[in-house]
């Protein structure tokens, strides 16, 4: 999600969904903005508690706010949603 001044990718790794967070100007938000849904990324940054908890989350708790982004590899768009439930 771009909100102009951040960035905001939920990363599902194997402890859940993280909110990773971008602040524009920063060298990742370009990239973080166009980020297709299954690309494979890592970041770098700060793991910090979050302001708003989201409790529905295993890592609801925390955010990571990025200062590196690399794309390991591209996807094309699935035709169905990858998820846990």
């Amino acid at each position: 999600r771009d909100m102009n001044h951040f960035a905001f990718v939920d990363l599902r790794d194997r402890y859940g969904i993280t909110q990773i967070v971008f602040k524009n100007p920063s060298p990742g938000y370009e990239i973080a903005k166009n980020l297709g849904r299954e690309y494979v990324i890592s970041i770098e940054g700060e793991v910090i508690e979050r302001i708003a908890k989201n409790k529905s989350r295993p890592t609801g708790d925390i955010e990571v706010q990025a200062s590196n982004i690399t794309v390991l590899n591209i996807s094309k768009t699935p035709p169905f949603l990858i998820q846990d439930d």
